[in-house]
């Protein structure tokens, strides 16, 4: 068992200094395209406005990285922020328009490398890899909430 999982610390290792190192996206940080796919998805489902902490909560990203990745999108005009008129202590975010072509083209970017992962498992493999990250991600969820 020690073995399996040094090799499955190596490729998993590997992949993360992979996507790091290759700079797969073009214009966004890997962090602003989580946010920005968050924001796409409940735009097009014609969802209720998101605030920060729903978008921690989606990306599992902390509050102070938040915040950073949110003040950047901001400056950058990716994204906008504005008060709820019935809680004024309660922020909106919303993918502006104009950021849209930008988003869409890296979620193209991203759809590429997927092809190309596609390519190489077929149908099936691609299938059975799914559905192995999502049980891992499942498992991790179930290890970290065991040590909290």
């Amino acid at each position: 068992m020690d073995k399996t999982r040094e090799e499955l610390l190596r490729a998993w290792m590997g992949m993360g200094a992979y996507i790091r190192g290759n700079r797969l996206l073009e214009d966004l940080s890997m962090n602003e395209m989580l946010v920005c796919n968050a924001l796409y998805r409940q735009r097009e489902a014609g969802g209720p406005p998101v605030t920060a902490t729903e978008l921690c909560q989606q990306t599992q990203l902390l509050k102070s990285q938040m915040n950073h990745i949110l003040t950047s999108m901001e400056s950058r005009g990716l994204i906008e922020r504005s008060r709820s008129q019935e809680d004024r202590r309660v922020v909106y975010v919303r993918l502006r328009e104009e950021a849209l072509p930008r988003y869409q083209r890296e979620h193209e970017n991203v759809l590429g490398i997927l092809e190309a992962i596609t390519d190489a498992l077929g149908e099936d493999g691609t299938r059975q890899l799914t559905a192995l990250i999502d049980t891992a991600t499942a498992a991790a969820a179930r290890y970290q909430k065991q040590r909290s």
